[in-house]
């Protein structure tokens, strides 16, 4: 199926004239129509996210009490649990995965090293930085990057106790 759409959008770039007719010339008029049905399949929308390694208990105080989101969902899984978080404004959105990993090798790599190299793992948007960032500062968040101005973003980087850092972000007009 992406096969096809690379096809299409292929077609479409280098034959404007008529993409439909050398389409179906070369695959047939039942391939072509299944292509533009595919048109509406594609991803619309990111439902979850997994944070790994972490503690759920700890990693969902933290991410509720501090950070401010609400828990969604909250199954047994074997010692685990399927625990997911999201935005009190979007309950539809996307979902944060508090995933328990934390011996995974290759997971575990991966967040010494963004951590290491001062790589946030995720972002959050926010409508005023100043206010989130003085928020979180009195509830004892650890910044290791203040506001900063960059290309149409203020950002500021911290610490969630967890091997993450993550960026709070506010879009800015200039």
């Amino acid at each position: 199926m992406n096969f096809e759409k690379e096809i299409l959008w292929f077609l479409e770039e280098s034959s404007p004239e008529n993409p439909k007719e050398l389409w179906e010339l070369i695959y047939g008029i039942d391939a072509y129509q299944r292509v533009l049905v595919t048109y509406d399949e594609l991803i619309t929308n990111l439902k979850q996210m997994i944070f790994d390694g972490i503690d759920q208990q700890k990693a969902l105080e933290f991410y509720t009490s501090i950070l401010g989101f609400i828990k969604k969902t909250d199954i047994p899984v074997g010692d685990a649990r399927w625990l997911t978080i999201v935005s009190p404004e979007d309950q539809k959105g996307t979902e944060l995965l508090l995933e328990p990993n934390a011996e995974y090798p290759p997971m575990k790599q991966l967040k010494e090293a963004l951590f290491k190299d001062k790589i946030p793992y995720t972002a959050f948007e926010v409508s005023d930085i100043k206010l989130e960032y003085n928020r979180l500062l009195d509830l004892g968040v650890n910044f290791i990057q203040k506001p900063t101005k960059n290309i149409g973003v203020l950002e500021a980087v911290f610490d969630d106790t967890f091997g993450n850092l993550i960026q709070i972000f506010e879009i800015v007009t200039e």
